[in-house]
């Protein structure tokens, strides 16, 4: 082991600065170099870092230069950077727009939900059209992109929600519908509008394309019943039941013994899918009085009745709802009277009714006036008839 004594290091330093000048030991940093050139330095950070801008001590200025790593290289050295990637590509992020920024496009607002749909059938006279859109719209343009020649704007009114999403057109007059006496020959009217790309959004974003719909109203028909003979007749008290075609008697008899009609309608004709009644007209007609009915007897009223068959046990029926006047004195030999709530009921619901409407004729406010007369009234048959009037799909 060679130890290395003061004097050795001393020989050495200066065996350094006569045979290398512009080198110096490691072991004493701060010693500059003889000529002013830079000197070759083992640790870059272990010296102090020279004024770029300013002068060395010999005159010359000096040169700071960023290296790979930010590095500061030595005095009177230039360091070279390199500003490219290693391919040759400019190094860095890419950035759009100032300060990073980034531009992306605006979506277009859309029609999510119109109402009626398209293709809609059925639909009622005083529905207005609502149309759904994907975001608030600039209600001017979009209210003018409304086309119709079935349904003209100037015979609208718009309205809009508080959310400006949401536009409610509505006609100024119920739209038509179509009217005959079957559903066969009738053929619904229709009707069709545009709400055009035209409409803008809020922001000033057109519609993304034109919206295109079309539907048709409600039929309204006007159809005639007469009597299924199946199930009409007369019933009396003692004598029970008799299917009668042509006409039958109302009142008692000379046994005492009271008289009740009953008539049925068949309505399984109408058309399949929801079926409302608009108006329900019962036409009865009575051509001879036996007695003084009107005085001994009272009224014949009608009740709204629900059987399948016709037997005596019809007699004691239990009416569904109030009985109403049919014949309140001699003078109404001929009558329509209105039965719409009737027959709304027995047509809206055919599972409970069999889609039949049918009516019991009995006299108030006695049936018999125990007097051994007869006293009553014939009613026609082929004059009891059922007029309705339907709004159908």
């Amino acid at each position: 082991m060679n130890v290395k004594t003061p004097h050795t290091v001393a020989h050495a330093l200066f065996a350094c600065l006569i045979l290398a000048p512009g080198c110096y030991a490691v072991d004493d940093p701060a010693m500059p170099a003889e000529n002013g050139s830079s000197g070759e330095v083992d640790d870059p950070t272990g010296g102090e870092t020279p004024n770029p801008t300013g002068d060395n001590d010999d005159g010359t200025t000096g040169q700071s230069t960023t290296g790979d790593e930010g590095t500061t290289g030595g005095v009177g050295t230039t360091g070279e950077v390199d500003t490219t990637g290693g391919d040759g590509e400019s190094g860095g992020e890419e950035s759009s727009g100032e300060e990073g920024e980034t531009t992306s496009a605006v979506d277009a607002p859309t029609i999510l939900e119109v109402l009626p749909e398209d293709g809609a059938i059925g639909v009622a006279a005083g529905d207005p059209i609502l149309v759904l859109f994907s975001e608030p719209m600039d209600k001017a343009s979009t209210q003018a992109a409304y086309q119709s020649a079935d349904i003209p704007a100037g015979s609208v009114t718009f309205s809009w929600n508080d959310a400006g999403d949401a536009l409610t057109i509505t006609p100024n007059d119920p739209l038509d519908y179509a009217e005959g006496t079957s559903a066969a020959t009738t053929d619904a009217l229709s009707y069709a509008f545009t709400i055009s790309s035209a409409g803008e959004s809020e922001g000033g974003v057109s519609l993304e394309d034109d919206t295109e719909v079309s539907f048709s109203t409600l039929r309204r028909l006007s159809l005639s019943y007469t009597q299924d003979t199946n199930l009409s007749g007369r019933i009396r008290d003692l004598g029970g039941a008799t299917l009668l075609a042509g006409s039958y008697s109302l009142g008692d008899n000379t046994i005492n013994d009271t008289g009740r009609g009953f008539v049925t309608f068949d309505v399984s004709s109408l058309p399949e899918g929801p079926v409302t009644v608009e108006d329900g007209n019962l036409h009865a007609r009575f051509s001879t009085v036996q007695g003084n009915p009107f005085i001994d007897l009272g009224a014949v009223v009608y009740q709204h009745v629900s059987y399948e068959t016709f037997n005596d046990a019809l007699f004691d029926a239990e009416a569904l709802g109030t009985a109403s006047g049919l014949f309140a004195t001699i003078n109404d030999d001929e009558v329509d009277r209105d039965v719409t709530d009737i027959a709304a009921a027995a047509v809206e619901d055919p599972d409970t009714f069999g889609e039949r409407v049918q009516f019991r004729f009995r006299w108030v406010f006695s049936e018999t006036d125990n007097d051994g007369q007869t006293d009553g009234v014939t009613m026609v048959a082929g004059d009891l008839g059922l007029d309705l009037q339907v709004l159908v799909p």
